[in-house]
Protein backbone atom coordinates (compact mmCIF):
# COMPACT_ATOMS: atom_id res chain seq x y z
CA UNK A 1 0.00 0.00 0.00
CA UNK A 2 1.37 3.42 -0.95
CA UNK A 3 0.73 6.67 0.85
CA UNK A 4 -1.78 8.78 -1.05
CA UNK A 5 -2.53 12.35 -0.03
CA UNK A 6 -5.48 11.20 2.09
CA UNK A 7 -3.37 8.56 3.76
CA UNK A 8 -0.71 11.17 4.47
CA UNK A 9 -3.22 13.24 6.41
CA UNK A 10 -4.52 10.14 8.20
CA UNK A 11 -0.98 9.08 9.10
CA UNK A 12 -0.26 12.58 10.40
CA UNK A 13 -3.32 12.41 12.64
CA UNK A 14 -2.28 9.00 13.93
CA UNK A 15 1.19 10.26 14.77
CA UNK A 16 -0.36 13.26 16.48
CA UNK A 17 -2.46 10.96 18.67
CA UNK A 18 0.34 8.54 19.49
CA UNK A 19 2.99 11.12 20.35
CA UNK A 20 3.02 14.56 21.99
CA UNK A 21 3.05 16.45 18.71
CA UNK A 22 1.19 19.21 16.95
CA UNK A 23 0.23 19.12 13.28
CA UNK A 24 -0.38 21.78 10.67
CA UNK A 25 -0.40 21.98 6.88
CA UNK A 26 1.65 24.28 4.65
CA UNK A 27 0.99 25.03 0.99
CA UNK A 28 3.71 25.08 -1.64
CA UNK A 29 3.67 26.22 -5.26
CA UNK A 30 1.47 24.17 -7.50
CA UNK A 31 -0.83 21.45 -6.22
CA UNK A 32 1.73 19.86 -3.91
CA UNK A 33 1.22 20.05 -0.17
CA UNK A 34 3.31 19.24 2.84
CA UNK A 35 2.17 18.14 6.30
CA UNK A 36 4.46 19.12 9.16
CA UNK A 37 4.32 17.66 12.67
CA UNK A 38 6.29 19.37 15.42
CA UNK A 39 6.85 17.91 18.88
CA UNK A 40 5.68 20.01 21.81
CA UNK A 41 9.20 19.94 23.27
CA UNK A 42 10.58 21.19 19.95
CA UNK A 43 13.24 18.49 19.72
CA UNK A 44 12.17 17.11 16.37
CA UNK A 45 10.01 17.79 13.33
CA UNK A 46 8.35 15.33 10.96
CA UNK A 47 7.60 16.50 7.42
CA UNK A 48 5.33 14.40 5.21
CA UNK A 49 5.99 15.45 1.61
CA UNK A 50 4.57 14.52 -1.75
CA UNK A 51 7.25 13.02 -3.92
CA UNK A 52 7.35 15.46 -6.83
CA UNK A 53 8.40 18.29 -4.52
CA UNK A 54 11.10 16.10 -2.98
CA UNK A 55 12.42 14.95 -6.34
CA UNK A 56 13.04 18.57 -7.28
CA UNK A 57 14.77 19.33 -3.99
CA UNK A 58 16.65 16.07 -3.34
CA UNK A 59 18.36 14.36 -6.28
CA UNK A 60 18.74 11.11 -4.36
CA UNK A 61 14.97 10.51 -4.58
CA UNK A 62 14.74 10.98 -8.34
CA UNK A 63 14.43 7.21 -8.83
CA UNK A 64 11.36 6.86 -6.62
CA UNK A 65 7.99 6.18 -8.25
CA UNK A 66 5.40 8.96 -8.20
CA UNK A 67 3.17 7.13 -5.70
CA UNK A 68 5.79 6.81 -3.01
CA UNK A 69 6.25 9.31 -0.19
CA UNK A 70 8.90 10.43 2.28
CA UNK A 71 9.00 11.23 5.98
CA UNK A 72 11.82 13.65 6.72
CA UNK A 73 13.13 14.19 10.27
CA UNK A 74 14.95 17.47 10.75
CA UNK A 75 16.67 16.12 13.85
CA UNK A 76 17.55 12.55 14.72
CA UNK A 77 15.06 10.99 17.13
CA UNK A 78 16.54 7.50 16.91
CA UNK A 79 19.61 6.80 19.07
CA UNK A 80 19.83 3.07 18.32
CA UNK A 81 22.79 2.08 16.17
CA UNK A 82 21.57 -1.42 15.32
CA UNK A 83 20.72 -2.26 11.72
CA UNK A 84 17.13 -3.32 12.46
CA UNK A 85 14.82 -2.04 15.20
CA UNK A 86 11.16 -1.29 15.88
CA UNK A 87 9.20 1.59 17.39
CA UNK A 88 7.53 0.14 20.55
CA UNK A 89 4.73 2.72 20.61
CA UNK A 90 3.49 1.47 17.26
CA UNK A 91 3.46 -2.11 15.99
CA UNK A 92 6.24 -4.66 16.24
CA UNK A 93 5.59 -5.36 12.56
CA UNK A 94 6.93 -1.93 11.57
CA UNK A 95 10.57 -2.52 10.66
CA UNK A 96 13.20 0.11 9.88
CA UNK A 97 16.50 -0.37 8.10
CA UNK A 98 19.42 2.02 8.44
CA UNK A 99 21.90 2.47 5.62
CA UNK A 100 24.36 5.07 4.40
CA UNK A 101 24.36 3.69 0.85
CA UNK A 102 22.80 6.22 -1.52
CA UNK A 103 22.12 3.66 -4.25
CA UNK A 104 19.79 1.79 -1.90
CA UNK A 105 17.31 4.64 -2.28
CA UNK A 106 16.69 3.83 -5.92
CA UNK A 107 16.19 0.08 -5.53
CA UNK A 108 13.18 -1.86 -4.35
CA UNK A 109 9.89 -0.47 -3.12
CA UNK A 110 9.61 1.45 0.14
CA UNK A 111 6.63 3.03 1.82
CA UNK A 112 8.58 6.03 3.11
CA UNK A 113 11.87 6.82 4.76
CA UNK A 114 13.53 8.94 7.43
CA UNK A 115 16.65 11.03 7.02
CA UNK A 116 18.78 11.13 10.17
CA UNK A 117 22.36 11.48 11.32
CA UNK A 118 22.53 7.67 11.30
CA UNK A 119 21.77 7.51 7.61
CA UNK A 120 18.63 6.93 5.57
CA UNK A 121 16.00 4.88 7.41
CA UNK A 122 13.44 3.04 5.27
CA UNK A 123 9.95 2.14 6.43
CA UNK A 124 8.55 -0.86 4.56
CA UNK A 125 5.16 -1.34 6.21
CA UNK A 126 2.21 0.93 6.99
CA UNK A 127 1.50 1.52 10.71
CA UNK A 128 -1.57 -0.38 11.85
CA UNK A 129 -4.67 1.50 12.92
CA UNK A 130 -5.64 1.77 16.58
CA UNK A 131 -8.37 -0.87 16.32
CA UNK A 132 -5.76 -3.35 15.06
CA UNK A 133 -3.32 -2.96 17.95
CA UNK A 134 -2.72 -6.18 19.89
CA UNK A 135 -3.64 -6.00 23.58
CA UNK A 136 -0.35 -7.70 24.39
CA UNK A 137 1.42 -4.58 23.09
CA UNK A 138 -0.33 -2.21 25.51
CA UNK A 139 1.94 -0.76 28.20
CA UNK A 140 1.15 -1.37 31.87
CA UNK A 141 2.68 0.36 34.90
CA UNK A 142 4.72 -2.03 37.06
CA UNK A 143 5.73 -0.93 40.56
CA UNK A 144 8.43 -2.66 42.59
CA UNK A 145 7.17 -1.93 46.10
CA UNK A 146 9.54 -2.38 49.07
CA UNK A 147 7.07 -1.72 51.89
CA UNK A 148 4.40 0.52 53.36
CA UNK A 149 3.31 2.40 56.49
CA UNK A 150 0.04 3.65 57.91
CA UNK A 151 0.29 7.34 58.80
CA UNK A 152 -2.22 9.90 60.05
CA UNK A 153 -3.04 12.86 57.82
CA UNK A 154 -1.94 15.21 60.58
CA UNK A 155 1.49 13.55 60.62
CA UNK A 156 1.89 13.89 56.86
CA UNK A 157 1.21 17.61 57.12
CA UNK A 158 4.12 18.02 59.56
CA UNK A 159 6.69 16.12 57.49
CA UNK A 160 9.56 18.14 56.07
CA UNK A 161 12.61 17.46 53.89
CA UNK A 162 15.19 15.52 55.91
CA UNK A 163 12.62 13.73 58.08
CA UNK A 164 12.49 9.94 58.08
CA UNK A 165 9.34 7.86 57.65
CA UNK A 166 9.66 4.44 59.29
CA UNK A 167 8.84 1.54 56.98
CA UNK A 168 6.33 -0.40 59.12
CA UNK A 169 5.88 -3.34 56.74
CA UNK A 170 8.73 -4.61 54.58
CA UNK A 171 7.86 -6.70 51.53
CA UNK A 172 8.96 -7.11 47.93
CA UNK A 173 5.63 -6.90 46.14
CA UNK A 174 5.12 -6.39 42.41
CA UNK A 175 2.12 -4.27 41.45
CA UNK A 176 0.63 -3.95 37.97
CA UNK A 177 -1.75 -1.02 37.53
CA UNK A 178 -1.89 -0.79 41.36
CA UNK A 179 -2.92 -4.45 41.75
CA UNK A 180 -0.61 -6.99 43.43
CA UNK A 181 0.41 -9.64 40.88
CA UNK A 182 3.43 -11.22 42.58
CA UNK A 183 6.75 -10.50 44.23
CA UNK A 184 10.43 -10.18 43.37
CA UNK A 185 13.78 -11.25 44.80
CA UNK A 186 16.89 -9.08 44.42
CA UNK A 187 20.30 -10.79 44.14
CA UNK A 188 23.77 -9.46 44.96
CA UNK A 189 24.09 -8.04 41.42
CA UNK A 190 21.09 -5.75 41.95
CA UNK A 191 18.98 -7.89 39.62
CA UNK A 192 15.38 -8.81 40.37
CA UNK A 193 13.77 -12.20 39.73
CA UNK A 194 10.02 -11.72 39.16
CA UNK A 195 7.56 -14.30 40.49
CA UNK A 196 3.86 -14.12 39.68
CA UNK A 197 1.30 -15.07 42.32
CA UNK A 198 -1.91 -17.03 41.88
CA UNK A 199 -3.67 -15.00 44.59
CA UNK A 200 -6.25 -12.36 43.78
CA UNK A 201 -4.08 -9.47 44.90
CA UNK A 202 -6.29 -8.41 47.81
CA UNK A 203 -5.10 -5.79 50.26
CA UNK A 204 -2.99 -6.90 53.22
CA UNK A 205 -5.00 -4.93 55.76
CA UNK A 206 -8.62 -5.02 56.88
CA UNK A 207 -10.76 -1.91 56.78
CA UNK A 208 -12.49 -0.98 60.05
CA UNK A 209 -15.19 1.52 60.87
CA UNK A 210 -14.08 4.56 62.87
CA UNK A 211 -15.93 7.26 64.70
CA UNK A 212 -14.30 10.34 63.16
CA UNK A 213 -13.84 13.18 65.61
CA UNK A 214 -11.19 14.89 63.49
CA UNK A 215 -10.48 14.48 59.80
CA UNK A 216 -6.74 14.63 60.53
CA UNK A 217 -7.11 11.38 62.51
CA UNK A 218 -7.84 9.48 59.29
CA UNK A 219 -5.14 6.92 58.50
CA UNK A 220 -3.74 6.75 54.97
CA UNK A 221 -1.50 4.12 53.43
CA UNK A 222 1.98 5.28 52.46
CA UNK A 223 3.72 3.06 49.89
CA UNK A 224 7.43 3.13 49.15
CA UNK A 225 8.16 2.27 45.51
CA UNK A 226 11.68 1.28 44.46
CA UNK A 227 10.99 1.61 40.75
CA UNK A 228 8.19 2.22 38.28
CA UNK A 229 8.47 0.68 34.83
CA UNK A 230 6.08 0.57 31.89
CA UNK A 231 6.17 -2.68 29.94
CA UNK A 232 3.96 -4.85 27.79
CA UNK A 233 2.55 -8.25 28.72
CA UNK A 234 5.08 -9.84 26.36
CA UNK A 235 7.94 -8.08 28.15
CA UNK A 236 6.57 -9.15 31.55
CA UNK A 237 6.35 -12.76 30.35
CA UNK A 238 9.99 -12.56 29.28
CA UNK A 239 11.12 -11.53 32.77
CA UNK A 240 8.92 -14.10 34.49
CA UNK A 241 10.19 -16.98 32.35
CA UNK A 242 13.94 -16.56 32.09
CA UNK A 243 15.17 -12.98 32.35
CA UNK A 244 16.38 -10.92 35.31
CA UNK A 245 15.30 -7.29 35.65
CA UNK A 246 18.31 -5.04 36.25
CA UNK A 247 17.87 -2.29 38.84
CA UNK A 248 19.87 0.98 38.63
CA UNK A 249 22.88 0.98 40.97
CA UNK A 250 21.58 3.94 43.00
CA UNK A 251 17.97 2.77 43.15
CA UNK A 252 17.70 3.03 46.97
CA UNK A 253 18.42 6.77 46.70
CA UNK A 254 15.38 7.44 44.54
CA UNK A 255 12.42 5.82 46.30
CA UNK A 256 9.00 7.16 45.27
CA UNK A 257 6.60 7.88 48.14
CA UNK A 258 2.90 7.46 47.40
CA UNK A 259 -0.09 8.19 49.62
CA UNK A 260 -3.19 6.23 48.63
CA UNK A 261 -1.66 5.83 45.16
CA UNK A 262 -0.72 9.50 44.65
CA UNK A 263 2.94 10.54 44.41
CA UNK A 264 3.79 12.93 47.27
CA UNK A 265 7.57 12.83 47.46
CA UNK A 266 10.91 11.10 47.05
CA UNK A 267 13.46 9.76 49.49
CA UNK A 268 16.37 7.44 50.22
CA UNK A 269 16.21 4.07 51.95
CA UNK A 270 18.22 4.28 55.19
CA UNK A 271 18.93 1.92 58.08
CA UNK A 272 17.54 2.87 61.47
CA UNK A 273 17.38 1.08 64.80
CA UNK A 274 15.47 -2.20 64.41
CA UNK A 275 14.48 -1.56 60.83
CA UNK A 276 14.48 0.77 57.86
CA UNK A 277 13.16 4.18 57.00
CA UNK A 278 12.85 6.57 54.07
CA UNK A 279 14.73 9.85 54.47
CA UNK A 280 12.73 12.54 52.67
CA UNK A 281 14.60 14.35 49.88
CA UNK A 282 11.57 16.09 48.36
CA UNK A 283 8.04 16.53 49.71
CA UNK A 284 4.98 17.77 47.84
CA UNK A 285 2.25 17.65 50.50
CA UNK A 286 0.25 20.85 50.75
CA UNK A 287 -0.68 21.91 54.28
Amino acid sequence: MMLTKKLQILYAKQLCERFAIQTFKNKFTGSESLVTLTSVCGDWVIRIDTLSFLKKKYEVFSGFSTQESLLHLSKCVFIESSSVFSIPELSDKITFRITNEIQFATTGSHLCCFSSSLGIIYLDKMPVLRNQVSLDLLHHLLEFCLGSSNVRLATLKRIRTGDIIIVQKLYNLLLCNQVIIGDYIVNDNNEAKINLSESNGESDHTEVSLALFNYDDINVKVDFILLEKKMTINELKMYVENELFKFPDDIVKHVNIKVNGSLVGHGELVSIEDGYGIEISSWMVKE
